[in-house]
């Protein structure tokens, strides 16, 4: 205010002294000299500077009444906009805050992304749920404690402080790293990082996010194998095709002769094109090429897929113009030149079927049927053999020529592919069967849904768990099903929230165990959607797996753990016992008693060593990691073996062995360091619970095509309620009754492991008081023999 008052008064003041000039410069020029006209010009100045002084006055005034007038409008006008921002930063502030713990709830959702940010000094400041699967820590104790360098190590010679400085010059970095999870497993992380700046464009610090990769590199490098490996399969079928052009090129000379083949052909792969059922593809096949390359007989063999054994054969003959389909079961082992043909895809002829390396009885077959020269083609698909085309030629000898065979593979070529589209297609009608039947007749609960989850179909397994006609909910919404069950479920707000997942995330698979009350059940529920052809989702599969038994099994591994370390404890303190007498006795009797000291230890380490031997032996066999291996074997060898293992334990009883065998008796071809255990575990049972000074007797029986085996003793018996379970896994006779004898019930079980795995089986008879019978058969060698001549096929 005070600078606008200075502003008008020198306004003013300049309009007062150019008025004042103007009288002034008037007076001097007129001529006139008189004192009254100095006068009026004095008086006007006078005029002037009153008029001044009033004008200046009466402006300041107006100005100051407009400058508070407008002053007032400001300061209500601000007031206004001051409240109004207030209101409209506390709007924001709350949706801010909205936005945040929505951004939180989402990093926090984010399972398969690890999100991790840090601040200047390094230390990490968030850490997402997604974070804590995937590398172990949980958000608690690294969080403003630890850096990213406590998981992280780079696969490039960069060092995360070095990668730092990168992302400052560059503003990004994305590389792999490899992650220390804390349990110790390396796995293989995509790794993002970027500056975190705010709007000052600050440094705050950065931010990372990790995804794990470690299966999508395996997966990289079998893909990787798999080119290289096609590469070269090209390659080799590129030098094929180059070498059969060659051939062509020299067989010019005979283009009307070829062009007859071709049109033959060609009517061949429109006569087997024509049709999509495997036996007519065979009959047309098989009629055709007999006609097409003059031979008497062909054959088609086909092989059971992704197996080295024949499934079926196609006969056709000129002469009677008859076709048969058989189904046959036999190994490709069985000949040898259907395998030369598939391992080097090409024929196999033999000219003369009588001095050829085929077996004796091959020989007398084709002999029979006056065949005396074939050639074997393999049917190819994709460089895969799927079958044996076998041409067969009576009467004098037959030398086929080069374009013979050319036009013979060219045959087998067309035939297979047309071979493998009708097998396929019969697949996908057993298939489709197969899923019909697996929606009714699954042992699990299905429910299918549209994409809207509305219920399209359930099976009978539905109707059973909830005991309901579950058709009377179909065209309703899922939730409308969930909710009239909700008695049944043990814990209904997590089923709701399954559902609710299932609901909000279509695209998703989703697995969950949830619990029924009645009947009292686990189940694992399994969603996933169901696509279409452009991967859109068109419904949803929702699986309710029965797990009950599996939880059973589980606390029953919980128990047989347990139960293992009792029983190796056992046989560990009476180690420990008799060598601590022994000690006290060296000093107190001499060594004399240390014979019978050191046949207790040796009988304690040996049981603890059964145990162990037991326990890794059924689980290789159970998972398939140990082969029987068998070889020819004396069986008295094998039974003198065994009861050497429990010689000392029989004699320390006063326990009579005794062994009645043939002297006659055949080598048998078995696994002989197996059959010793089975017959040790066996005898060492029977040493255990018969009494002092009793009896074991072992006889053996050779019958039609086996050999029976049955070891008797004089024991306290097993009651009847057990002898069909002795020979389960973990099977107890009493365990409380046994006291100490009591193992882990792996002995008996091993014993019908192996028997089985023999061809042969096993069984127990017994009676209270008067002991027990255990009996075994195996087939013996000529029973074998004459089992593998019958699955000769020609």
């Amino acid at each position: 205010m005070s600078e606008s008052k200075t502003f008008l008064s020198k306004i003013f003041g300049v309009l007062f002294v150019v008025a004042a000039g103007v009288l002034i410069v008037i007076a001097s020029l007129s001529d006139g000299k008189s004192s009254s006209l100095w006068a009026g010009v004095f008086s006007g100045i006078g005029v002037l500077a009153g008029t001044y002084l009033i004008m200046l006055k009466h402006t300041i005034r107006v100005i100051e009444k407009r400058v508070k007038s407008t002053q007032r409008i400001v300061e209500e006008t601000y007031a206004k906009e001051l409240e109004e921002y207030t209101e409209k930063l506390e709007q924001e502030t709350q949706k801010l805050q909205e936005t945040t713990d929505f951004l939180h709830s989402i990093l926090d959702s984010s399972t398969e992304y690890s999100i991790i940010t840090t601040g200047k000094d390094g230390k990490i400041t968030l850490f997402n749920k997604g974070a804590e699967r995937l590398i172990g820590y949980s958000a608690e104790e690294i969080v403003h404690k630890e850096s990213p360098l406590l998981f992280l190590r780079g696969s490039s010679s960069k060092s995360f402080a070095q990668v730092g400085v990168q992302i400052m010059k560059y503003g990004v970095d994305e590389s792999e790293w490899e992650v220390i999870r804390k349990d110790g497993q390396v796995r293989t992380m995509m790794f993002t990082m970027t500056p975190m700046r705010n709007r000052e464009n600050q440094m705050l610090g950065f931010l990372g996010i990790a995804k794990d990769i470690t299966e999508q590199k395996k997966l990289e490098r079998q893909l990787q194998d798999y080119t290289e490996n096609l590469e070269i399969i090209v390659e080799k079928r590129t030098e094929e095709l180059a070498k059969k052009n060659l051939e062509l090129d020299t067989e010019r000379q005979t283009a009307e002769h070829r062009a007859q083949e071709l049109d033959l052909i060609n009517k061949l792969s429109q006569a087997i094109s024509s049709t999509i059922e495997l036996e007519k593809v065979l009959a047309i096949g098989a009629e055709r090429v007999v006609d097409l390359l003059h031979v008497t007989q062909s054959r088609i063999f086909l092989i059971k897929e992704g197996t080295e054994h024949l499934e079926s054969l196609y006969k056709y003959d000129r002469i009677t113009q008859h076709g048969e389909l058989n189904v046959v079961s036999a190994p490709l082992t069985r000949y040898p030149d259907f395998l030369k043909a598939i391992d080097t895809m090409q024929p196999v002829i033999i000219d003369d079927v009588q001095t050829s390396a085929m077996a004796p009885e091959v020989k007398r077959v084709f002999e029979k049927q006056g065949i005396s020269s074939l050639m074997n083609l393999p049917l190819l698909s994709k460089d895969a053999a799927i079958g044996i085309m076998m041409l067969l030629h009576t009467g004098e000898q037959r030398h086929f020529t080069e374009e013979e065979i050319r036009l013979a593979e060219t045959v087998t070529s067309q035939l297979a592919v047309a071979l493998k589209n009708a097998q396929l297609f019969r697949r996908v009608v057993e298939e489709k069967g197969r899923i019909e039947a697996l929606v009714n007749s699954s042992a699990d609960g299905i429910l299918m849904t549209d994409n809207r989850f509305h219920l399209m179909l359930t099976n009978a397994v539905i109707d059973r768990l909830f005991q309901i006609q579950a058709v009377t909910y179909h065209g309703k919404h899922l939730i409308e099903f969930v909710d009239n069950q909700k008695d049944k479920f043990k814990h209904f707000d997590f089923v709701k929230q399954v559902v609710y997942q299932l609901i909000t995330s279509p695209q998703k698979t989703m697995s969950e165990e949830i619990s029924l009350t009645a009947p009292a059940r686990t189940l694992k529920i399994l969603g996933n959607p169901v696509l279409g052809e452009e991967q859109e989702v068109i419904g949803h599969m929702i699986v309710l797996h029965d797990i009950t038994q599996e939880k059973q099994l589980e606390q029953m591994r919980d128990d047989f753990v347990s139960m293992i370390v009792h029983d190796l404890k056992n046989p560990l303190a009476g180690v420990i016992g008799f060598s601590e007498i022994m000690l006290n006795k060296a000093k107190k009797c001499g060594i004399d008693d240390f014979g019978r000291f050191l046949t207790g230890i040796l009988d304690q380490a040996n049981t603890m060593h059964d145990l162990v031997n037991n326990i890794l032996e059924v689980h290789k066999m159970e998972d398939g990691s140990m082969e029987i291996q068998k070889d020819l074997a004396e069986f008295k060898d094998i039974i003198d073996n065994a009861i050497r293992q429990v010689d000392v334990s029989a004699r320390q009883k006063e326990i009579t062995i005794q062994l009645s065998i043939p002297e006659d008796f055949p080598a048998i071809f078995v696994d002989q360091a197996k059959m010793v255990r089975l017959f040790a575990n066996i005898l060492s049972n029977a040493v255990k619970y018969t009494p002092e000074q009793g009896t074991i007797a072992i006889q053996t029986k050779i019958l039609e095509d086996h050999i029976l085996t049955g070891i008797t003793d004089t024991g306290k018996g097993i009651p009847t309620e057990y002898l069909e379970t002795i020979f389960d896994r973990f099977a107890q006779v009493d365990r409380k009754r046994q006291g100490k004898a009591a193992s882990v019930g792996l002995g008996l079980y091993f014993c019908k492991l192996v028997v089985e795995a023999h061809g042969g089986k096993i069984w127990a008879e017994s009676e209270i008081g008067k002991g027990s019978t255990f009996y075994f058969t195996i087939p013996h060698l000529m029973a074998e023999t004459h089992e593998e001549a019958e699955t000769l096929v020609i």
